[in-house]
């Protein structure tokens, strides 16, 4: 059997002592808390360009996401607490990128108060053009 070539490597003794503990709390040796350490770091590297590639879909995505949560939640749940969160959400929107959803806080205030169908649908309708405009604004916009 042949034995592998080690190297050493010189580290301030604050990372030693770090990787050490980590070490003894994992019972493994250094090397394999240094291998996940790496395995980790390039995994989330290269994860981070992946997605500085598409940064605009990225935030289109997760708005969309954000505020269909909100609307759904309210819709069954239609608490103040749910329109609060919803308002919220819409008020990022304006502030950080210019999205009018001023007319789904109205239509989602109705629909709190009154819980009927036709505030349900018309809250859907408005919710689904909020979404557009989302779209619209990250992937086609400069």
């Amino acid at each position: 059997m042949t034995r592998k070539s080690t190297k050493l490597i010189r580290v301030p003794e604050e990372l030693y002592n770090r990787l050490t503990k980590i070490a003894e709390e994992k019972d493994l040796p250094i090397w394999k808390v240094i291998a996940e350490a790496l395995s980790y770091y390039e995994h989330y590297t290269k994860k981070t360009k992946e997605m500085q590639k598409l940064p605009r879909l990225d935030k289109a995505s997760w708005y969309c996401y954000k505020l269909s949560a909100s609307v759904g939640s309210l819709r069954e749940n239609p608490t103040e607490e749910n329109l609060t969160l919803l308002t919220k959400t819409c008020k990022q929107l304006e502030e950080r990128y210019g999205i009018d959803a001023s007319l789904l806080v109205k239509v989602a205030t109705e629909y709190q108060k009154s819980k009927s169908t036709k505030d349900k649908i018309e809250l859907n309708e408005i919710a689904k053009l909020v979404v557009g405009d989302i779209i619209c604004k990250f992937l086609f916009e400069q």
